[in-house]
């Protein structure tokens, strides 16, 4: 290959690059959105609202909207119950897992005891379902501490 060849392909990979790395800074910000909404609320154990921003596959399409929370609503009080006092949340990376998928990792940071700040991982695997992100995984970080 002539120094030229070397040259274009050179050029034609920052442009892809470019290209890639402005789609994930667009599609970051609109789920940024959807993680923050849903922490909010999940720290105000507001159970009723917290199913909305999940994606219930197609096996869940016969379930009614009360059931879809009664569904939802139970797995998130239990994850709720042993964070006990979240006391700030942040987005601390971003993975591509496919079009319209997104893994992303979220430390919550919870007090536990005097002056005790303990920092867990949730990672969350966000879906694009007709141009809307939803959840459509999530896993805690934070143990069960059964008796």
């Amino acid at each position: 290959m002539k120094k030229k060849d070397y040259i274009l392909l050179l050029i034609i990979m920052l442009v892809l690059f470019g290209g890639y790395s402005w789609v994930m800074k667009i599609e970051q910000k609109e789920y940024s959105l959807l993680v923050s909404q849903f922490y909010d609320d999940f720290i105000e154990e507001e159970y009723s609202i917290l199913y909305s921003y999940f994606w219930f596959g197609p096996e869940f399409e016969q379930l009614s909207e009360h059931d879809k929370i009664g569904y939802n609503a139970q797995h998130m009080i239990n994850n709720r119950y042993w964070y006990r006092d979240i006391k700030e949340y942040k987005l601390l990376n971003s993975g591509w897992r496919g079009r319209g998928v997104r893994k992303v990792t979220i430390q919550v940071a919870v007090h536990r005891g005097e002056n005790s700040i303990k920092k867990y991982k949730d990672t969350l695997e966000l879906v694009r379902k007709n141009g809307v992100w939803k959840i459509g995984d999530f896993q805690t970080g934070v143990p069960a501490n059964l008796p």
